[in-house]
């Protein structure tokens, strides 16, 4: 008592086409006045701002420009502090050139 079970006609062409444009016409408009002010502060057709959406991508903004002034001071001060090692292993030898005197306190001798 099994039937067969029954196949469904493909779609034609000219409906293929209609729902792809259809969507990729959805997508540019959530992208224009959604995505584009939640994730970059950028705001074209004023939605995004009525939506709150445009305050939130101004701060990831502010957050990703923090994040990268708070890289790059602290790749100088890990610059600074490989030169003063740098500086502090080289500079041991109790005569120093320029008539400078470095004093230098060894650990494994202890007071």
């Amino acid at each position: 008592m099994s039937t067969p079970e029954e196949t469904l006609p493909a779609p034609s062409r000219s409906a293929l086409l209609k729902s792809t444009l259809l969507a990729l016409s959805v997508a540019g408009v959530l992208l224009v006045t959604c995505v584009l002010p939640a994730e970059y502060g950028v705001d074209p057709t004023g939605v995004g701002g009525m939506l709150g959406l445009t305050q939130m991508g101004e701060v990831k903004q502010a957050l990703v420009e923090e994040e990268a002034e708070n890289a790059a001071a602290q790749a100088a001060a890990d610059s600074v502090v490989a030169a003063s090692e740098a500086a502090a292993s080289g500079a041991s030898a109790p005569n120093a050139p320029g008539g400078v005197t470095v004093l230098t306190r060894d650990s494994t001798n202890k007071p």
